[in-house]
């Protein structure tokens, strides 16, 4: 002891205080351009919900136990039965931006909806079809039938809950693509529950309210045009199906006033040019007569599918015709340096980027949409789900926070894994990424800031 305090008192003091004033100076080098650089310092009542929610996290890793590291439906339940979900799922969040329509509904709701006396299924070719006015096609069998006649050992309810969800057998694998094989043919199973228009009403306006109680006041929906069908299963024109989402929408105002709601409309890549240039035409139309859409998006799986540079005579034909038309592209949702996208998406002028993880592996390109003010739709769930990562503590949104790159948080495809909203995503980065309550702050304020709404809404 007498020694040390010797050293502390000789010539070695000026070299400790050196060395450590060095250090702070490398700290605050090192997160001047954080994540939430701009959020500013916390207030005594935030430094207090901090607190909670460290808290909060500890219990879940009491014992070592590391939720994020089981298998998703092991960890799913108790996820959700935490303090730390039921907290999140509270805390205003700002906007939802990345969010499919056709894979929002909660499977709950979905299931009700396939007890209606017009809904059928089609064993053999896994698919769910709605019959309004009876009449079902070869093969087709009331759904009600089905559960009555059911002798194997579980229920058909549980049957068909392990069909629509991406289940456990289903992301089994570590090839992403083999797991998209299996995630594209949900959509197509639930297409009529989704589409049919009275189904369509109920689950569009369900999700509204499912997006106020965990506060979100901005849903930016993924849609495509053309699929609701009447009763006479013809789909129905585009005026139609505006009235009905405006329908939707103003009803879920009457209980949220600062409710807002868009669209970004999607191209699917695998249908090729003409179907593109339809949705391209749908959205351009849509745009004169409604303030509801946003813009413009091309989707699917992006490793098995043709790059954005595919398209880039479609969409610029588009900008010129109306240069009121933005786009979001999907892009860099790949684990493959050999995906290009990213490139495309930038020079193609999008807005944002949904997933984009990629970028991580182009430092270029990080620095490019720092400046240009370009966020990604970071969807952390979807992401291990469909086996892009296979731990989230690794998942590049979390390095690409602390290199001050925009981001949002979204849930994609929350329907297909059993969820609704995003909330459940917040809970496992909160716990993955060791989250502040000064980050959770700026995913909520980018959320608002990157949104597609005017900024006199983004103020109110």
């Amino acid at each position: 002891m007498e020694h040390q305090e010797h050293v502390l008192n000789g010539a070695d003091k000026a070299e400790v205080e050196e060395y450590f004033k060095q250090r702070e100076q490398l700290v605050e080098e090192d997160t001047r351009d954080y994540f939430a650089v701009d959020v500013g310092e916390l207030t005594e009542e935030e430094k207090k919900a901090d607190e909670v929610l460290q808290d909060l996290k500890d219990q879940l890793l009491e014992n070592g136990q590391m939720p994020f590291l089981e298998n998703y439906y092991d960890s799913k339940p108790k996820m959700e039965k935490s303090k730390l979900y039921t907290v999140l799922k509270t805390m205003p969040k700002g906007a939802h931006l990345h969010y499919h329509l056709t894979a929002s509904a909660p499977l709950e709701l979905l299931m009700e909806l396939s007890k209606e006396d017009i809904v059928y299924y089609n064993q053999k070719k896994n698919k769910i079809k709605v019959f309004p006015k009876g009449n079902p096609e070869e093969g087709y069998t009331e759904c009600s039938l089905i559960r009555q006649n059911w002798t194997k050992e579980k229920t058909f309810d549980d049957f068909l809950r392990d069909k629509i969800l991406l289940n456990r057998e289903d992301i089994s694998s570590k090839h992403s693509n083999t797991i998209w094989d299996r995630f594209q043919y949900k959509f197509d199973l639930t297409f009529q529950l989704y589409n049919y228009h009275k189904f369509f009403r109920r689950i569009l306006f369900e999700v509204l309210k499912g997006a106020i109680a965990e506060s979100c006041y901005i849903v930016e929906f993924k849609h495509i045009f053309g699929c609701v069908i009447d009763d006479d299963q013809k789909v129905v024109d585009l005026a139609t199906e505006l009235s009905i989402i405006q329908e939707c929408f103003e009803k879920a105002k009457e209980i949220e006033p600062m409710l807002e709601m868009k669209l970004v409309i999607c191209g699917l890549k695998i249908f090729g040019d003409d179907h593109i240039k339809s949705q391209l035409d749908s959205c351009m139309k849509a745009i004169k007569e409604t303030t509801l859409i946003a813009g413009f998006d091309l989707v699917n799986e992006e490793d098995t599918t043709p790059p954005l540079k595919t398209f880039r005579k479609l969409i610029k034909l588009a900008q010129e015709d109306n240069d009121k038309l933005s786009l979001f592209f999907h892009a860099g949702e790949s684990s493959s340096r050999k995906n290009e996208n990213l490139y495309d998406a930038i020079l193609l002028n999008t807005k944002r980027i949904g997933h984009g993880f990629a970028i991580e592996n182009h430092p270029h390109l990080i620095n490019l949409v720092k400046k240009k003010g370009i966020c990604l739709e970071i969807c952390p769930l979807s992401n291990l789900i469909l086996g892009y990562v296979m731990d989230l503590r690794w998942h590049p949104g979390r390095s690409l926070m602390n290199r001050g790159v925009p981001i949002t948080i979204s849930a994609d495809d929350p329907g297909f894994w059993g969820t609704q909203g995003v909330s459940l995503d917040y809970a496992y980065i909160a716990l993955a990424w060791e989250l502040t309550v000064k980050e959770l702050k700026q995913f909520a304020i980018n959320a608002i800031k990157y949104s597609s709404v005017e900024d006199k809404e983004k103020v109110g």
